[in-house]
Protein backbone atom coordinates (compact mmCIF):
# COMPACT_ATOMS: atom_id res chain seq x y z
CA UNK A 1 0.00 0.00 0.00
CA UNK A 2 1.14 3.24 -0.89
CA UNK A 3 2.46 5.87 2.27
CA UNK A 4 0.24 8.39 2.24
CA UNK A 5 1.60 12.16 1.44
CA UNK A 6 4.34 13.31 3.77
CA UNK A 7 3.01 16.02 5.93
CA UNK A 8 5.19 19.17 5.42
CA UNK A 9 6.33 18.36 2.16
CA UNK A 10 4.88 21.22 0.23
CA UNK A 11 1.02 21.67 -0.66
CA UNK A 12 -0.15 19.16 -3.73
CA UNK A 13 -4.18 18.29 -4.80
CA UNK A 14 -5.02 14.78 -3.98
CA UNK A 15 -7.57 13.57 -6.53
CA UNK A 16 -8.35 10.45 -6.35
CA UNK A 17 -11.76 8.29 -5.07
CA UNK A 18 -11.62 4.95 -3.87
CA UNK A 19 -14.23 2.97 -5.58
CA UNK A 20 -15.03 -0.47 -6.09
CA UNK A 21 -10.69 -1.57 -5.54
CA UNK A 22 -10.16 1.88 -8.13
CA UNK A 23 -8.53 4.67 -7.94
CA UNK A 24 -10.93 6.96 -10.04
CA UNK A 25 -10.15 10.88 -11.09
CA UNK A 26 -12.63 13.57 -10.14
CA UNK A 27 -15.40 14.60 -13.25
CA UNK A 28 -15.50 18.14 -11.84
CA UNK A 29 -12.49 19.72 -11.63
CA UNK A 30 -13.68 21.06 -8.22
CA UNK A 31 -10.97 21.33 -5.73
CA UNK A 32 -11.17 21.96 -1.84
CA UNK A 33 -7.74 23.58 0.85
CA UNK A 34 -7.09 21.61 3.33
CA UNK A 35 -6.32 24.34 5.96
CA UNK A 36 -4.23 23.63 9.36
CA UNK A 37 -6.66 25.64 11.54
CA UNK A 38 -3.65 26.05 14.24
CA UNK A 39 -1.73 27.48 11.19
CA UNK A 40 -4.20 29.17 8.55
CA UNK A 41 -1.68 26.84 6.03
CA UNK A 42 -2.95 25.09 2.89
CA UNK A 43 -1.31 21.56 3.55
CA UNK A 44 -3.12 20.17 0.47
CA UNK A 45 -5.95 20.61 -2.14
CA UNK A 46 -8.11 17.75 -2.84
CA UNK A 47 -10.21 17.31 -5.89
CA UNK A 48 -14.07 16.94 -5.21
CA UNK A 49 -15.99 13.76 -6.22
CA UNK A 50 -18.87 14.87 -8.27
CA UNK A 51 -22.39 13.25 -9.33
CA UNK A 52 -20.45 10.85 -11.52
CA UNK A 53 -18.48 9.47 -8.66
CA UNK A 54 -21.26 9.30 -6.47
CA UNK A 55 -23.14 7.10 -9.17
CA UNK A 56 -19.90 4.90 -9.00
CA UNK A 57 -19.78 4.61 -5.73
CA UNK A 58 -23.29 3.17 -5.25
CA UNK A 59 -22.97 0.98 -8.02
CA UNK A 60 -20.19 -0.64 -6.47
CA UNK A 61 -21.70 -0.88 -3.17
CA UNK A 62 -24.55 -2.20 -4.90
CA UNK A 63 -22.45 -5.09 -6.56
CA UNK A 64 -20.73 -6.13 -3.62
CA UNK A 65 -23.60 -5.98 -1.16
CA UNK A 66 -24.72 -9.77 -2.38
CA UNK A 67 -21.65 -11.25 -1.28
CA UNK A 68 -20.93 -9.39 1.82
CA UNK A 69 -24.24 -10.34 2.90
CA UNK A 70 -24.32 -13.32 2.67
CA UNK A 71 -20.69 -13.62 4.29
CA UNK A 72 -20.38 -15.48 7.20
CA UNK A 73 -19.85 -13.52 10.65
CA UNK A 74 -16.30 -15.85 10.74
CA UNK A 75 -15.90 -14.54 7.26
CA UNK A 76 -16.86 -10.77 7.91
CA UNK A 77 -14.89 -11.05 11.56
CA UNK A 78 -11.77 -12.05 9.31
CA UNK A 79 -12.30 -9.34 6.95
CA UNK A 80 -12.55 -6.67 9.93
CA UNK A 81 -9.59 -8.45 11.51
CA UNK A 82 -6.93 -7.92 8.69
CA UNK A 83 -8.85 -4.21 8.39
CA UNK A 84 -7.93 -3.58 11.97
CA UNK A 85 -4.35 -4.89 11.28
CA UNK A 86 -3.48 -2.44 8.04
CA UNK A 87 -5.13 0.19 10.54
CA UNK A 88 -2.35 -0.55 13.35
CA UNK A 89 0.75 -0.59 10.95
CA UNK A 90 -0.54 2.59 9.31
CA UNK A 91 -1.88 4.28 12.89
CA UNK A 92 1.11 6.86 13.71
CA UNK A 93 0.88 7.60 9.92
CA UNK A 94 -3.09 8.68 10.00
CA UNK A 95 -2.49 10.39 13.23
CA UNK A 96 0.62 12.65 11.74
CA UNK A 97 -2.19 13.24 8.42
CA UNK A 98 -4.73 14.35 11.21
CA UNK A 99 -3.19 16.21 13.41
CA UNK A 100 -2.08 18.70 10.55
CA UNK A 101 -5.34 18.67 8.88
CA UNK A 102 -7.25 19.44 11.90
CA UNK A 103 -4.77 21.46 13.86
CA UNK A 104 -4.23 19.25 17.08
CA UNK A 105 -2.00 17.41 19.14
CA UNK A 106 -0.53 14.13 17.95
CA UNK A 107 -1.81 12.61 21.19
CA UNK A 108 -5.23 13.47 20.24
CA UNK A 109 -5.21 12.27 16.87
CA UNK A 110 -7.78 9.60 16.39
CA UNK A 111 -5.34 7.31 14.75
CA UNK A 112 -4.99 4.72 17.68
CA UNK A 113 -9.46 4.67 17.66
CA UNK A 114 -9.71 3.65 13.97
CA UNK A 115 -7.35 0.74 15.05
CA UNK A 116 -9.82 0.00 18.39
CA UNK A 117 -13.01 0.37 16.27
CA UNK A 118 -12.31 -2.07 14.07
CA UNK A 119 -11.18 -4.42 16.38
CA UNK A 120 -14.20 -4.06 18.32
CA UNK A 121 -16.50 -4.50 15.09
CA UNK A 122 -14.69 -7.54 14.36
CA UNK A 123 -15.11 -9.33 17.96
CA UNK A 124 -18.57 -8.22 17.88
CA UNK A 125 -19.16 -10.24 14.55
CA UNK A 126 -18.38 -13.47 16.46
CA UNK A 127 -18.69 -12.77 20.27
CA UNK A 128 -22.22 -11.00 19.91
CA UNK A 129 -25.00 -12.21 17.30
CA UNK A 130 -27.98 -10.11 17.41
CA UNK A 131 -30.97 -11.32 20.13
CA UNK A 132 -33.96 -12.92 18.20
CA UNK A 133 -36.62 -10.29 17.73
CA UNK A 134 -38.99 -9.72 20.12
CA UNK A 135 -42.62 -11.70 19.80
CA UNK A 136 -45.75 -10.96 20.72
CA UNK A 137 -46.13 -13.49 23.64
CA UNK A 138 -42.34 -12.61 25.08
CA UNK A 139 -43.30 -8.82 25.45
CA UNK A 140 -46.52 -9.37 27.11
CA UNK A 141 -45.09 -11.57 29.69
CA UNK A 142 -42.40 -9.13 30.09
CA UNK A 143 -44.36 -6.37 30.53
CA UNK A 144 -46.64 -8.42 33.29
CA UNK A 145 -43.63 -9.58 34.98
CA UNK A 146 -43.17 -5.79 35.32
CA UNK A 147 -46.18 -5.37 36.89
CA UNK A 148 -46.18 -7.26 39.68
Amino acid sequence: MAPLKEVGSGVSTVGHSFVGGTLIRSSTGATHPVVDPSTGETVETVELAGPAEVDAAVAAARRAFPEWSGATPATRSAALVALARLLAERADEFARVESRQAGKPIKLAPGRTWVELAAFGAQTQVVSPPPPPATAASTSTTKAKKSK
